[in-house]
């Protein structure tokens, strides 16, 4: 071919990518807050002082463990109290029993006996269940967090005092802005902190009036995660399935449309195209770009249409830069160039 500069103009050195399917995708980053399922501040119903601190915190407990006792003496010895009207109610109840006399005065004094036994019975449960309340257990299995008293201290009815979680049922929890949580369903992957794998398992579908955001919830894979921590959540806003795509560098704006270079027998080739998805790598050519096409990929600033070219193969790496293989020796086209790995 002909051109201004002549036939044996020198080729310009030019760096190329192949072109193959791929799969392009888009992603968001947004910040999410760990929280456990089942979380329960555990308050002081009674007033009284604390006695025994009966496990560390952070540890891992089961479900009715003692975790702290209170001492309250008015409590103690309103149970003994108790216990001894029941008893002796219950040995009057049985003297009565063992009277075979069936006059009716008898009688009656038997079921005023056995009716003081119940109710004996009766004040001895509610002072039990109020002695109750100075012993604190653990709700479900658990980790234990740290307490808010120490052994000695004197509390009152409804101050906290330990959190307790639930490890084994954790999840992320994600604001998502209203143009990328439509496009998000359940069942979808997410990256947690850049190395760890989450699933969504629930999307909300009614957005905040306010601050136009919607929450989703996120299970990891791992449970390592600091519960109220924060962590970064990358979601997958959209994606294109086997797509031909190039990075930004290789394309360029003239006459206000999109082109490219692409390299045809050693010469550089001015191709208009169209695109779709902007990836986080890669941009998605719909028109104007087939599979296996050579792009150049950088040098374009002295081409034109139809000059010759030397190309020199890029090592495409995810982070959009290229590692440059130059060749040393006599002038060449394209077509001649040795394969990668040769």
């Amino acid at each position: 071919m002909h051109n201004a500069w002549g036939d044996d103009a020198q080729p310009i050195v030019v760096e190329v990518m192949h072109v193959k399917p791929e799969m392009i995708s888009r992603t968001v980053s947004l910040v999410g807050i760990v929280k456990s399922d089942r979380q329960a501040l555990l308050y002081s119903e009674v007033s009284g002082i604390v006695q025994k601190i009966a496990v560390t915190p952070g540890s891992f407990i089961r479900k009715d463990t003692l975790l702290l006792q209170l001492k309250n003496d008015n409590l103690q010895r309103e149970y003994e109290l108790c216990r001894n009207k029941e008893k002796y109610a219950k040995r009057d109840f049985d003297r009565y029993k063992g009277l075979f006399n069936s006059q009716h005065e008898s009688q009656k004094a038997k079921e005023s006996a056995k009716e003081r036994w119940l109710y004996e019975q009766i004040n001895v449960e509610k002072a039990k269940k109020a002695l109750e309340n100075t012993l604190f257990l653990a709700p479900f299995d658990g980790v234990c967090g740290m307490f808010k008293v120490s052994e000695g201290s004197a509390v009152k009815a409804g101050d906290p005092l330990v959190e307790f979680c639930d490890i084994q049922h954790l999840h992320v929890y994600v604001d998502v802005p209203e143009d990328v949580i439509g496009l998000l369903k359940e069942g979808q992957t997410a990256i947690i902190n850049d190395k760890y794998l989450g699933l969504i398992q629930s999307v909300q579908k009614s957005l905040d009036p306010d601050t136009h955001m919607g929450a989703i919830k996120v299970k990891p894979e791992v449970l390592t995660f600091n519960i109220g921590g924060t962590v970064r959540v990358r979601l997958e806003s959209s994606k294109r399935e086997r797509a031909l795509g190039l990075l930004q560098e290789a394309i360029f704006l003239q006459k206000g449309k999109m082109h490219i270079y692409l390299v045809k027998n050693g010469l550089a080739k001015l191709q208009p195209i169209e695109i779709g998805l902007r990836g986080d790598t890669k941009i998605e050519i719909t028109s104007g770009l087939l599979k296996d096409d050579t792009v150049i990929l950088r040098g374009q600033s002295k081409l034109y249409d139809g000059c010759p070219v030397q190309a020199c193969m890029g090592k495409y790496t995810e982070n959009g830069g290229a590692e440059t293989l130059l060749f040393e020796g006599k002038k060449k086209g394209f077509s001649d160039l040795p394969k990668k790995n040769q």
